[in-house]
């Protein structure tokens, strides 16, 4: 049972709330335990443009709007209910500098309480859009669209790479955060992505940090599972170490094998709330924005990776030296050193890591969007199957991925065939055999068939290898 505490429009200030349970022929409930809740404005960000304000009380005539907290305006208001959202246009305030301000507000009325509301971070700038196109076609090699027109990269001798997108968000935006647990995690912020495709059915791929109309979509990655977006995602910058009873997200530690992935699932989540296992929607993220950055969809072309006949996996950190956002240990070309792209160490090779909310049953992809009720071994009514089946096939490369308009950051083989030097250039392998999880990237050894496209269905959720590992990944619930 839920109650929106806002539509009860209490004057502004601090209550302590309990709760008794009572039913005709039944004795009333003891009181619940006491919570503390603020009655106050509440601000959601939409853009530049506009702000929604929610928890208007009776008796507010107008809203003042602080910038950095300097009041820059103020909008009369005519009661419309609290669960009404109150849009405010900022347009005429607008600093327009490219930056990022706070904003916040206070309701303003004869007799209502003083009273501030939540601050919230707003970009003030124009909506840049980055965008590749002609991904599909044999040659990986993309072409450079709209803003990204121009930019490159430069794969340095060091082993780290100079990236013209540093200067642009949401890369830019990408920083290094660490938990009070210690774990180490590189925070992506939110950001909208728009597929479309030509005659030749090759896919444009176009990346913006505002939501320019209503064909933009939001990846489920910045959701709570439910449909309520987040301002970002933390995608743990190691692979995973720890053990059964805890994953953890350090560097200098050996990382943990030998484990299925719902014990996996288990370890991440053992860390607390909105702590969960690496999954697709993560992992399809991090696809567009490399594809977008580096114009390509061959990686092992930018960074092989620590996947060229090595003999175990490697300690995390290594990659701890190289002060670019991307880049690997020593060497990018020779397969025997670390990558890592903007910050996630070892994306592929090392070992591979379990991909959650996927399973594939009978070649047919099934997706969960809530990270809480995310299963292995089984097909609950939470798992949704997408429009298209795998193809049954080994020892080859991703040829074509497949496209479901109603869950489009689904994208997984449909055609196998392709090379170490064509179309996704990774390795792909489907089981017709039911309740097959996937794991992703490549490991010490993989050479050429290892990079973000790799992708493997072929094990049952009790599955344990030396060379199979995982993530953590935190969302802000």
């Amino acid at each position: 049972m839920e109650k929106n505490l806002e539509e009860l429009k209490l004057p502004y200030g601090q209550y302590t709330l309990k709760l008794k349970v009572t039913a005709d022929g039944y004795e009333d409930s003891n009181f619940s335990n006491e919570v503390v809740y603020t009655s106050r404005p509440r601000v959601e960000k939409t853009s530049s443009i506009s702000i929604e304000v929610y928890g208007l009380i009776d008796g507010v005539t107008g809203v003042q709007v602080y910038i950095d907290d300097v009041l820059v305006k103020t909008v009369d208001y005519t009661a419309e209910g609290a669960s009404v959202p109150f849009v405010i246009d900022l347009t005429d305030v607008n600093p327009n500098d490219n930056a990022t301000h706070n904003v916040r507000v206070v309701a303003a009325g004869e007799g209502v309480p003083e009273n501030t509301s939540n601050t919230v971070a707003v970009y003030f700038g124009e909506a840049q859009i980055f965008s590749v196109s002609g991904e599909g076609a044999s040659n990986p090699t993309l072409t450079r669209g709209d803003s990204a027109v121009g930019l490159g990269y430069t794969l340095n001798a060091d082993g780290s790479i100079t990236s013209d997108f540093d200067n642009c968000r949401p890369w830019s935006d990408i920083t290094e955060v660490t938990d009070d647990k210690g774990n180490v995690f590189m925070r992506v912020p939110k950001h909208y992505t728009r597929y479309t495709f030509d005659e030749n059915g090759y896919k444009k791929t176009e990346i913006c940090v505002q939501k320019p109309d209503d064909t933009w979509l939001l990846n489920p990655i910045f959701t709570d599972g439910n449909g309520v977006e987040l301002d970002y995602v933390d995608i743990g910058k190691y692979t995973a170490s720890g053990s059964s009873s805890l994953a953890k997200s350090v560097s200098g530690a050996s990382p943990l094998v030998n484990i299925n992935i719902n014990n996996m699932r288990n370890a991440c989540k053992a860390n607390g709330t909105g702590y969960q296992q690496y999954d697709i929607w993560a992992h399809v993220m991090l696809q567009d924005l490399f594809k977008v950055e580096f114009a390509t969809t061959n990686a092992q072309s930018i960074m092989y990776g620590y996947a060229n006949g090595n003999s175990a996996a490697i300690a995390s950190g290594r990659t701890d030296g190289v002060l670019t956002a991307s880049g690997s240990e020593i060497s990018n070309t020779d397969g025997k050193h670390a990558m890592k792209y903007r910050g996630v160490e070892n994306w592929y090779g090392n070992v591979y890591q379990w991909m959650d909310g996927i399973t594939v049953n009978s070649l047919k992809p099934y997706v969960c969007k809530d990270p809480t009720k995310y299963v292995s071994g089984s097909l609950p009514a939470d798992y949704s199957a997408v429009s298209y089946n795998g193809v049954t096939g080994g020892n080859s490369r991703v040829k074509k991925l497949g496209y479901d308009a109603t869950n489009p950051f689904v994208q997984v083989p449909t055609d196998l065939g392709g090379s170490d030097t064509t179309y996704y250039c990774d390795y792909g392998y489907y089981s017709s055999s039911t309740y097959r999880v996937v794991f992703v990237g490549g490991s010490w050894n993989s050479s050429l068939y290892a990079g973000p496209w790799y992708f493997y269905a072929n094990n049952s959720a009790t599955n344990t290898y030396s060379n199979v590992g995982g993530r953590l990944l935190r969302r802000p619930l």
